[in-house]
């Protein structure tokens, strides 16, 4: 398995050059957030439903293409965006 935000970047560059971003704060999980840290991420967890829901756009992603990624994004459309 591949480290926390190994393919972050990659992602980032498209929605960098899809979006303006000049006057935008970017919070990436993956990488403001130790994920060795079990505290720290805990305490992350705690502020992320103020973090979302103060957002004027959440933009996500959820990896590279698995087994599971169709459901997975149906899921999010059927549970979150209805």
């Amino acid at each position: 398995m591949p480290p926390a935000g190994a393919h972050v970047m990659d992602y980032y560059e498209e929605v960098w050059n899809t979006f303006d971003f000049r006057h935008r704060l970017l919070w990436i999980d993956a990488l403001c957030i130790n994920q060795n840290d079990l505290e720290e991420k805990s305490l992350h967890v705690l502020m992320m439903t103020d973090t979302y829901r103060d957002a004027s756009l959440v933009l996500m992603y959820l990896g590279q293409e698995g087994e599971y990624t169709q459901l997975a994004v149906e899921f999010i459309h059927d549970y979150w965006l209805q």
